[in-house]
């Protein structure tokens, strides 16, 4: 059977994160079913547009949102940031963006994300120098300052006040703004942790300011899954038990 280049890459980029992640049977399971998905999609997602993505996954039996909104549902304690940054690994791997952003809504958590960037941590956000060089990234302090990097992965890690405020809209040191770059980069995926706040009609203002960069992906990741998004079929995966 003849593979083709584009499901080569996957493949060497999923066998490459599944080496490195020393997953839990969650994580694992999660991981898989978006490879699958990715697969699925039929082409690469820096030549698709968004409403492309969407039309595709609403094929697949999700929702029509777009941008596409996938939500991985697991449970406190099971390890949402590893997969997190699994997911960027395996996208920047396999071709498909060089261009994340990150959002968190606690200064904890993004405290948090700081600190496993550093690639001496011990739960380095992105697994391994050894498969993929360290990104270029971009803290709330630096978006005025901050110079995207066109031959590396560029990781914006910023707050969803951020994202709204009026700093990110201005010109910065390098040229346009932060908002401007993202919203012309072809290959924007966003990943929002504590993924239920965004998705929570009391914080509209937060889901906007996503939709309005444009975004080929928006993946959530949250131990609680809103019953609206359940509704609209939003919901990627969902994992109730711990693992053993």
């Amino acid at each position: 059977m003849t593979i083709s280049l584009r499901s080569l890459a996957f493949l060497t980029a999923y066998e490459s994160v599944i080496a490195k992640a020393s997953f839990r049977r969650p994580q694992h399971e999660s991981f898989t079913k978006f490879h699958e998905l990715m697969l699925a999609l039929g082409n690469d997602l820096r030549v698709m547009d968004a409403q492309s993505v969407s039309d595709r996954l609403y094929d697949l039996g999700f929702s029509n949102d777009v941008p596409a909104d996938l939500m991985f549902d697991l449970a406190t304690g099971v390890g949402k940031t590893r997969l997190l940054g699994a997911i960027i690994v395996y996208l920047a791997r396999s071709n498909q963006t060089k261009n994340v952003l990150i959002l968190a809504s606690r200064n904890a958590i993004l405290d948090k994300f700081k600190r496993e960037t550093d690639p001496l941590s011990p739960k380095y956000l992105f697994l391994d120098k050894s498969i993929m060089s360290e990104p270029n990234i971009c803290f709330r302090a630096d978006v005025s300052s901050f110079s995207p990097d066109e031959s590396r992965l560029n990781v914006f890690i910023l707050s969803p006040q951020t994202l709204i405020g009026t700093k990110i809209g201005m010109d910065g040191d390098f040229g346009p703004s932060i908002r401007s770059y993202l919203m012309d980069a072809d290959d924007l995926v966003v990943l929002s942790d504590e993924a239920h706040h965004i998705a929570n009609q009391e914080f509209g203002a937060w889901r906007e300011a996503v939709a309005q960069l444009k975004p080929k992906l928006h993946l959530g990741f949250t131990a609680t899954v809103p019953q609206a998004a359940k509704k609209q079929g939003t919901l990627l995966i969902r994992f109730e038990d711990m693992p053993a």
